[in-house]
């Protein structure tokens, strides 16, 4: 059988993938050389300011196989670009090697490109077809949408909670809730995600670390909503040599080591995500406690709710779990111990 366009597609959206946690605020690409139903060369994205998928997949051609780019179908998840950055305009790459077909996945929402480098290929003779699986592609970049079309982080809400709704317990009752292969899908995630938030109270009573220690990759930059305090000093927290921002009224403290101390209104929500984008994360995890996790919900300033929710941990009392906004449609992963639910605001599986 002869694969299909949508399955070339869907093989660069894989591969694009594997740039996840590594791009900061540029996309995920993923892009796939073809010649007579042939794979002749496929790359991706992989870290931010290195080469562009494109660019991958070209040099990933073999010597014998370089006569063929000029009958060849290039596939790719963005449209190319065609401007300046940190690297050449992919779309005069293409005209240099003269490949005559490429087909997008979706349109880059980026202003310097949106629409340019598809008219530039047009206008330099290529066959260019686009919107195959746009909707798969769009949700893989959901978090490079998000940033250029709301001008913040991607946020996504996370929290554990008990059988019966606590997600945390009585200080004499505390235990960790979720069981071993959520707690590791946890630390995967904080090797995707650009940056996790916790509240002040959280860091004191629950004296978390916020960094990868079960999955390869890299760890999160860390943020702190609250006044700095002289206890902080005494936290392995910030013993870390990762990224930290404590954000609030800073007028306790002047200086702590390791971390930088933004003054800001801790109820200013969208300023707050602005300026996290503005340091280059492109994503957040919001793992604090119910009232954090409330006042974003209640200000609809989420994009994705994860839900550990055990099968078999109970408290007698406690803190309850925020309760899941209304009319999202959840989705459900088994976990053995415990059971994930997600949600998403406003970009469809």
């Amino acid at each position: 059988m002869v694969p299909s366009p949508e399955q070339y597609i869907q093989r660069a959206i894989d591969l694009s993938l594997k740039g996840l946690g590594h791009t900061q605020t540029n996309p995920l690409v993923g892009c796939v050389i073809v010649h007579n139903n042939r794979i002749i060369g496929e790359g991706y994205h992989k870290q931010y300011g290195g080469a562009h998928a494109e660019v991958e997949a070209i040099q990933s051609v073999s010597g014998k196989d370089c006569t063929l780019l000029k009958d060849a179908t290039l596939y790719v998840t963005l449209e190319p670009c065609c401007h300046q950055g940190k690297t050449p305009p992919c779309t005069e790459l293409i005209l240099q090697h003269q490949i005559p077909h490429v087909v997008i996945a979706m349109l880059d929402p980026y202003p310097k490109v949106s629409g340019k480098g598809l008219e530039m290929l047009k206008q330099n003779g290529v066959k260019v077809d686009t919107g195959v699986l746009k909707e798969r592609a769009e949700f893989a970049n959901r978090r490079f949408i998000c940033n250029q079309e709301k001008h913040r982080p991607y946020v996504i809400l996370k929290w554990a909670e008990t059988s019966n709704g606590f997600m945390s317990g009585s200080k004499i009752n505390q235990k960790q809730i979720s069981g071993s292969m959520a707690q590791t899908l946890l630390h995967k995630w904080r090797s995707e995600e650009s940056a996790f938030m916790i509240g002040k109270n959280t860091l004191l009573q629950d004296k978390p670390l916020l960094n990868n220690r079960l999955w390869t990759g890299s760890s999160p930059a860390r943020i702190v909503l609250g006044s700095a305090t002289q206890e902080f000093g005494a936290l392995d927290f910030f013993s870390l040599s990762l990224p930290i921002f404590v954000i609030g009224n800073q007028h306790k403290i002047s200086n702590l080591n390791g971390a930088t101390l933004v003054e800001m209104d801790t109820y200013e929500l969208e300023q707050i995500l602005t300026f996290i984008l503005n340091k280059g994360y492109s994503s957040v995890v919001v793992e604090g406690g119910r009232k954090l996790l409330d006042s974003f919900i209640q200000q609809n300033c989420w994009d994705e709710i994860r839900v550990l929710k055990s099968k078999k941990t109970q408290f007698e009392s406690g803190i309850e779990s925020p309760d899941l906004p209304k009319n999202f449609t959840p989705l459900f992963q088994d976990l053995k111990e415990d059971t994930l639910t997600t949600i998403y605001n406003s970009h469809a599986v």
